[in-house]
């Protein structure tokens, strides 16, 4: 997590013809620096640990599920992300965390809620100030939300110049101070 008065830079984006699946499955080598994934919607829904039926995909693949929130964390790894691929479909929020999140104190260190799912325009001012406070206090490297397209939100550069280099790519970057 940043600091006080630490500069965060920020990148929110959509790619039209994107989904995670795709996006995880051509950039797996950027995905894999990560510890851990925190599945924060599947099918639209935001409560995903309800859904016994995703949780026996990723037990069946030898994955450790733990559910905090509603949500479910799994370390993060090669049948981490197949299993992401070749299950999430659509309509699917995943966030990606350098460490594990907790409650710490009674304190959530988990993005809110399903925040970058919905279709609609990723660019407003609020979202964005939303989503630095958000990444900002749980520590979250990067939130891909697939739709209509996908929608992400990065602090890792080396995602967002990946992201770039696709022609259909759009984005806006957010410096915010805290």
């Amino acid at each position: 997590m940043a600091e006080e008065g630490q500069t965060l830079r920020l990148q929110i984006g959509y790619i039209p013809t994107g989904n995670i699946s795709v996006v995880l499955y051509h950039w797996r080598h950027l995905f894999l620096r990560y510890g851990f994934v925190v599945i924060v919607c599947v099918d639209s829904d935001d409560e995903p640990a309800e859904y016994r039926d995703v949780e026996e995909c990723f037990l069946k693949a030898g994955c450790v599920v733990e559910k905090l929130e509603g949500r479910f964390i799994i370390p993060n790894g090669e049948t981490t992300l197949d299993t992401i691929i070749e299950t999430f479909t659509g309509f699917d929020e995943i966030w990606f965390y350098d460490k594990k999140p907790s409650a710490h104190l009674g304190r959530s260190h988990l993005a809110t809620g399903r925040v970058i799912t919905d279709t609609e325009d990723p660019f407003h001012e609020m979202m964005v100030q939303s989503l630095c406070s958000e990444m900002l206090a749980s520590g979250a490297r990067v939130g891909l939300g697939d739709g209509v397209g996908l929608n992400y939100a990065s602090t890792d550069s080396l995602v967002s110049a990946a992201f770039e280099q696709r022609p259909d790519h759009q984005k806006l970057e957010c410096l915010a101070k805290y």
